[in-house]
């Protein structure tokens, strides 16, 4: 038995490798790899009942959290005679919560150290560099070809250059550091490449979050880490004639001064708008929404009215996942869907705390690499579609599930590092 289960967890991290690669590059098949770890946890479930031991009271609480928030969902669809939204997109992120169990006894099988998980994080992150080079010799437009998903694309990246970053303060061994820091680097690079600009303030306060624990508790990585944000800055500046940054800020401001010149006709203007129809479609039903998949239904509606300017167009959302889901939802189900992304955070404040206090170093690092991915997304979520996609869904609840298993076993006597 321990060699089966050896060799499921060699298939299960090369499946969560995979996952993560796959859920990088925006491939929309990527759901199979994601029922891969469902199938081997559901087989290592079935031949060892007593896997589920080995899973703490607050993963069974926040597993049952995400299965109340598809409850609520599958509630909403038949009270507003919607059951079409169970198989629409949007709505197949949530049905993926009810395998999270399965999904953990699968990772759970894979010997974690916090090596092994930064390892992981700096050799994913490496796919941002490949993209990187194809992007700066085809140099596509915006919206086409390469970047026909700019948004989602560059958040990813941005993603995966901050959880590399803090990869590099948490590896051994220079080589592995090296690493940790060209993908920081090249998920950075793909952020300003792709002109998104929701993911440039997940990095201002990512890095200055970092900074603040690593001046007081580990000063001479302070300085490693301003370091790599002087290359960045070298990097910018190298690059600068190929990178949209100053156009996209200038773009900002020009849209910013139309708009209070009574002119929403452009990309930012349509944005104010659909957030303008969020609010006002939740403040007309505050406690359970339009119902989940109605966005375009009272959008549609209110500039019938005159009441919102914009497009005659499918938008789908709201290119803000706060509105989108208070609108949608209610408020019964903003509480839900936002308590499921917010909940291992609030743990990740408990051991940065617990790091703290017993001058752990290792813990300290691996509760950063939680804190910022959640950092990250919800700030993702402020300008576009980050809770309702599945490429974020399955990076998020996965990288999870390997961070607490990997702070399972430190509180179990793994090795553990002092800070200095």
């Amino acid at each position: 038995m321990a060699g089966v289960i050896s060799i499921m967890g060699v298939v299960s991290l090369v499946s969560l490798a995979g996952l993560w690669v796959g859920s990088a590059l925006l491939i929309k098949s990527i759901s199979g790899v994601y029922y891969i770890l469902v199938l081997v946890g559901g087989y290592l479930y079935f031949v060892n009942r007593h896997v589920t031991e080995s899973r703490p009271e607050f993963l069974t609480l926040w597993f049952r959290w995400g299965w109340a928030v598809l409850a609520y969902l599958l509630f909403s669809a038949l009270v507003f005679n919607e059951p079409k939204v169970v198989f629409g997109y949007r709505f197949e992120v949530f049905r993926e919560l009810l395998w999270l169990p399965l999904v953990w006894v699968a990772i759970s099988r894979i010997h974690w150290t916090d090596q092994l998980l930064f390892r992981v994080v700096a050799c994913v992150s490496l796919y941002a560099l490949v993209y990187d080079a194809m992007l700066i010799h085809e140099h596509p437009v915006r919206g086409e070809g390469l970047l026909e998903t700019p948004i989602s694309r560059g958040n990813m990246g941005m993603l995966w250059g901050l959880l590399a970053l803090i990869s590099f303060f948490g590896l051994t061994g220079w080589a592995w550091r090296a690493m940790a820091l060209v993908g920081f680097l090249s998920g950075l690079m793909l952020s300003l490449l792709s002109g998104s600009r929701g993911g440039w303030g997940a990095l201002l306060l990512g890095v200055f979050l970092l900074s603040l624990y690593l001046y007081r508790y580990k000063r001479q990585y302070f300085w490693w880490l301003i370091g790599a944000v002087v290359l960045a800055v070298l990097a910018v500046f190298v690059f600068w004639e190929r990178l949209p940054v100053g156009s996209r800020i200038q773009q900002t401001l020009n849209s910013i001064h139309a708009y209070m010149n009574g002119n929403p006709h452009t990309s930012l203007g349509y944005r104010f708008e659909m957030w303008k129809a969020a609010w006002m479609a939740f403040m007309e039903k505050p406690l359970f929404g339009w119902g989940f998949g109605n966005f375009d239904k009272f959008f549609l509606e209110y500039l019938r009215e005159g009441l919102v300017a914009g497009k005659a167009t499918g938008w789908g959302h709201a290119h803000n996942d706060y509105l989108f889901v208070l609108s949608e939802l209610g408020i019964v189900g903003f509480i839900l869907v936002v308590g499921f992304f917010a909940y291992p955070f609030v743990r990740m404040l408990e051991f940065i705390r617990q790091a703290l206090r017993d001058q752990n170093g290792t813990l300290l690092m691996v509760a950063l690499l939680g804190a910022v991915l959640t950092e990250a997304l919800f700030e993702f979520a402020l300008s576009d579609q980050t809770f309702t996609v599945k490429y974020f869904m399955f990076v998020y609840v996965t990288l999870y599930m390997a961070i607490f298993s990997v702070m399972i076993r430190m509180s179990s006597g793994s090795r553990r590092q002092t800070c200095d």
